[in-house]
């Protein structure tokens, strides 16, 4: 996580136009950062020299070795994307950063959902897998975590359950084919040994997405609901991945399903980045109707979202849902 923690700093620091930071608050020691830019070197080395992407936990004699998916002790697919999208961002180190942020892309192909998980889970445990869908966290099954995960929550790895990833997935890959636009003509093993373009994967994810926002009976609004399929998984799933983050105006625990606007409005962004990427490859069918359900998901936002004040000014609602009354 340290890259994360660094790139956010980063972040942070750009904004306040400081090159230097000092912590010296009361329980924190002092933190002397050098220039900003030299922070690049968070994306870099592992003990065996590879460069995997950030925010993996690599543990001290890791060794880059495919076959046995020892590169590393887990993989957190939302903080890597956040902190190359830093990177990204930041036009000093933005051409060094691009190829963290393919190596990222590539780790989240490798794991992306071929198929939808069984109804029931796997031998009682459960990844929360659906076709396209980006993991949440991926951990060597030999990880001690791993294993108590298993054993305490029925959690399978890779564990998909929450919806971040396979959004910003896609930003994430819009943002490096406008510095190489062959990038989505290259290849990854994914997880059944398949080759799979960037392209596909961009495909994959953007029907994962379609398929969230289906208008139905169950979801009358066509909005992605944040629950999980099973009572031991995290129930809102936005930055803030948890089982504790909502509460009502009694501060007590909003029960799923939940609706949070963050999570609409990056969805509406990823299906236009996904009609834009895959323009070129003549899918117009394909692209039309993401770039439909991308505006309809707009409307939704300020149909349902948007409260007008009594001075005629508006202001945006964080989160939907429904009360016990309906």
């Amino acid at each position: 996580m340290e890259a994360l923690v660094k790139s956010n700093v980063r972040f942070v620091m750009r904004q306040l136009g400081v090159s230097q930071l000092k912590i010296t608050k009361h329980p924190f020691p002092t933190i002397a950062l050098p220039d900003p830019d030299s922070l690049f070197n968070l994306f870099i080395i592992t003990p065996d020299g590879s460069r995997p992407p950030p925010a993996c936990i690599v543990p001290e004699n890791g060794k880059a070795d495919d076959k046995e998916h020892k590169r590393y002790s887990v993989f957190f697919a939302q903080d890597a994307i956040i902190s190359v999208l830093f990177g990204l961002a930041t036009e000093s180190i933005r051409e060094k950063t691009v190829e963290a942020a393919k190596a990222t892309v590539f780790e989240c192909i490798r794991w992306q959902a071929t198929e939808d998980e069984p109804k029931e889970g796997m031998e009682g445990v459960w990844s929360n897998a659906r076709k396209g869908g980006i993991p949440h966290e991926v951990r060597n099954p030999d990880d001690q975590t791993a294993k108590m995960l298993k054993e305490k929550w029925k959690m399978g790895m890779p564990f998909y359950g929450t919806l971040m990833p396979t959004l910003l997935f896609i930003k994430l890959v819009n943002e490096i084919n406008a510095q190489d636009s062959h990038f989505l003509e290259q290849t990854v093993k994914d997880k059944d040994g398949k080759d799979k373009s960037v392209r596909e994967a961009v495909a994959d994810a953007a029907s994962w997405i379609q398929e969230k926002i289906r208008v139905s009976e169950r979801n009358p609004l066509g909005l992605i609901a944040s629950e999980s399929p099973n009572r031991l998984g995290p129930q809102y799933q936005s930055w803030t991945d948890s089982w504790y983050t909502k509460t009502d105006e009694n501060g007590k625990l909003i029960r799923p399903p939940l609706y949070m606007i963050e999570v609409q409005a990056l969805a509406s962004k990823a299906l236009e980045n996904a009609a834009t990427l895959l323009e070129s490859a003549h899918e117009q069918r394909k692209t039309l109707g993401y770039r439909a359900d991308a505006e309809r998901l707009k409307k939704e936002i300020i149909d349902h979202y948007r409260i007008q004040r009594p001075d005629g000014s508006y202001y945006f609602a964080s989160d939907l849902y429904f009360g016990t009354d309906g």
